[in-house]
């Protein structure tokens, strides 16, 4: 995997683009609620965008069955110069047995994936100074969430 690139840059306006590609999906319904504000932080922007879209579509990826995909995007601003990012679905969860490799490199439950998408998401994040880590309730769905501290 390449090294990540060090930039400052907003991210509220990277994390809009991402929902600004779901938008008018009429498979999915999308809740995004981004706090007001320029909120800079220190890492790869690309990679950054690349990261929000991989958890958006894991998150729509994870519903099964029936059910229509409700994907909830927040962004809020924590104490000590901190935003937190959460990514939320209505999917079925992660098994409790495949919970501790979701973030390992080659690790896939897709037919089709490649199991690079969050362990590149997890190196990247954790680039930037922050950290990344979900909740999951089988059959209730997941929360991932980043947590990346602000520059000044």
């Amino acid at each position: 995997m390449p090294i990540p690139n060090s930039e400052r840059f907003e991210v509220s306006s990277v994390l809009q683009e991402t929902v600004s590609l779901y938008t008018n999906n009429k498979n999915v319904d999308l809740e995004a609620n981004i706090a007001s504000g320029d909120f800079y932080v220190l890492g790869d922007k690309k990679l950054m965008g690349r990261i929000f879209t991989n958890l958006v579509l894991n998150a729509i990826q994870s519903v099964s069955g029936d059910t229509r995909p409700l994907v909830g995007i927040n962004l809020t601003r924590l104490p000590q110069n901190t935003i937190r990012i959460e990514v939320k679905d209505n999917g079925s969860g992660i098994p409790e047995d495949i919970r501790k490799k979701v973030f390992v490199i080659n690790f896939t439950t897709k037919e089709t994936g490649s199991g690079i998408g969050l362990a590149v998401a997890k190196r990247g994040i954790e680039h930037a100074g922050g950290n990344i880590w979900f909740e999951t309730e089988e059959e209730q769905g997941t929360s991932f969430f980043i947590d990346l501290p602000l520059m000044e």
